[in-house]
C-alpha cells in the first residue's frame, strides 16, 4: 500500500463523504467538538485526490468524524493528508483504522472483518486460508490483520465468521440493540438463516430471553398453545393484505366480519 505524498490545508465543507461502512456516531462527534475547540484537530484527515481538468476533488478515505466535527465547528480549512492509493487500497484503509481505533459494536466489527477479508482476497487475486505461516507459506488474513491491529489471530477468525454465517438482515437488525453481543452471535450463527430471524423476532416481538427463543426453534423447547408470535405473524400478514386490497376487497372483508361477529352473538 502506497503511503502518504503530501499534506494540504483543505476546507472540509469541499471533501466529498461518499459512501462509508461505519454510520456516524453523534456522540463521538460532539467529543471530538469539544477536543477541537480546547486543543484543536491534532489527527490529520486522510484523503485523495481526484484530478478534474483544471481542477480537483478532494475524497474522503478516512476521518468522518472529524470532517464532521470541523464542519460543525465552522473551521474554513484543516490539515489533511494526501493519499496515493487505488480504491481497493482506500477501503482498506478506512477499514483498517476503524479496527485499530474506533470502537465497534461487535456486529460493526464483524462486517468489517468481512469487508476487509474481501478486499484481502481481491489483492491477493485468491482467497488464502489462514495458516500458521510456516515456511514458503503465505501470510493467511487472520495472521495479517491480527499483526496489523495487535489482535489475536483466533479472535479475529471468531469475529470475522459471525457476518459471514448470520444473515446480513439479521446482523444489520440488532446492530446497536442489547443484543448486538458477541456471545449472541457465536450462538445464532450455528442456525439457517430462517432460524436466525425468528430467534431475533421471538427475541424482540415476545421479550424472550435468547436461551429460550433458540431453544424453540431448535425444537429443544415445544411451546405451549398458541405460539404469540404465529398470531402476530398472521395479523401482520392480515394487516399488509388490507393495505394493498382496493374498497372492493376491503367491503366484501367488512361483510365477512359482520357476519361473523353476528354468528358469534347468537
Amino acid at each position: 500500500m502506497t503511503s502518504i505524498i503530501t499534506h494540504q490545508d483543505i476546507d472540509p465543507e469541499v471533501i466529498q463523504v461518499g459512501s462509508r461502512l461505519r454510520e456516524l456516531n453523534r456522540k463521538k462527534v460532539e467529543t471530538l467538538k469539544k477536543s477541537i475547540q480546547e486543543i484543536g484537530l491534532q489527527v490529520p484527515v486522510d484523503v485523495w485526490i481526484e484530478p478534474r481538468g483544471d481542477d480537483s476533488i478532494a475524497h474522503l478515505v478516512a476521518g468522518l468524524h472529524r470532517v464532521t466535527a470541523a464542519r460543525e465547528l465552522g473551521l474554513g480549512l484543516i490539515e489533511c493528508r494526501i493519499c496515493a492509493l487505488d480504491k481497493i487500497d482506500r477501503e482498506i484503509w478506512e477499514i483498517d483504522e476503524n479496527l485499530c481505533r474506533a470502537e465497534l459494536t461487535p456486529a460493526e466489527e464483524a462486517e468489517h472483518l468481512k469487508r476487509r477479508k474481501e478486499l484481502f482476497d481481491q489483492k491477493n487475486s485468491v482467497s488464502i486460508c489462514d495458516t500458521t505461516n510456516g515456511r514458503g507459506r503465505p501470510k493467511g488474513f487472520d495472521t495479517d490483520i491480527a499483526e496489523k491491529t495487535g489482535g489475536d489471530r483466533k479472535s479475529i477468525n471468531r469475529k470475522r465468521t459471525r457476518a459471514e454465517k448470520i444473515v446480513p438482515d439479521v446482523l444489520e437488525d440488532i446492530k446497536g440493540t442489547d443484543l448486538d453481543k458477541g456471545v449472541f452471535f457465536d450462538k445464532i450463527k450455528k442456525l439457517d438463516p430462517e432460524q436466525q430471524r425468528l430467534v431475533v423476532d421471538r427475541v424482540k416481538d415476545l421479550d424472550e430471553a435468547p436461551d429460550e427463543a433458540i431453544a424453540f426453534v431448535r425444537g429443544e423447547k415445544p411451546h405451549q398453545g398458541i405460539d404469540p408470535l404465529s398470531a402476530q405473524t398472521q395479523y401482520r400478514r392480515l394487516v399488509d393484505l388490507w393495505d394493498q386490497s382496493d374498497e372492493s376487497d376491503r367491503e366484501q372483508f367488512r361483510e365477512y366480519i359482520n357476519c361473523t361477529c353476528e354468528k358469534e352473538a347468537f
